[in-house]
């Protein structure tokens, strides 16, 4: 907490800079204690907890976004300066789906690295009606699942999980 204070006014001072931008892996809670403690920071890309923040969050006139998780979003942060002051243009989710087309040379490449698997990545080995992700910080249907799996596997009628929210969406 001493030395990104110092680092803000030397280079606002000696530099020049007119735009703070910190790039975090702290995770959200964090994320917004730093920018409480520290003046001078204007944006923080917030990283690590994996929140989905429709909106930012401001914090002592930082501007705070984090983008969710598993490259389903890239978060889209429009600025726009006003006599030094930072104002928020628009900031959006952006989703990586369907309608984003894929560059044929990244396309290629992954087809070549994934084919001698090919056969044994395609193969069901279950079938589910529901999204199973673990996107919500108290309850999800991947940790659904594996707690109940977990019940059957050890014939136990509870079963607890801490809650982490990582892993790949089925």
């Amino acid at each position: 907490d001493k030395e990104l204070p110092q680092e803000i006014r030397r280079l606002r001072k000696e530099q020049g800079v007119e735009l703070v931008v910190v790039l975090s892996h702290l995770g959200l809670p964090q994320d917004i204690k730093l920018a409480g403690m520290v003046d001078g920071i204007d944006v923080v890309l917030s990283g690590h907890t994996h929140d989905r923040l429709d909106r930012p969050i401001v914090v002592n006139g930082a501007v705070i976004i984090q983008s969710g998780c598993h490259g389903s979003f890239v978060g889209r942060l429009d600025l726009s300066f006003d006599r030094g002051e930072v104002k928020v243009e628009r900031h959006e989710l952006v989703a990586m789906d369907d309608r984003i087309e894929p560059d044929p040379v990244m396309r290629d490449l992954v087809k070549a690295v994934v084919a001698p698997a090919r056969d044994k990545l395609a193969a069901e080995i279950g079938h589910t009606e529901a999204a199973l992700h673990r996107n919500s910080m108290f309850d999800c249907p991947m940790d659904d699942l594996l707690l109940a799996a977990l019940c059957q596997a050890a014939d136990r009628k509870i079963a607890f999980s801490n809650g982490w929210r990582f892993g790949a969406p089925v």
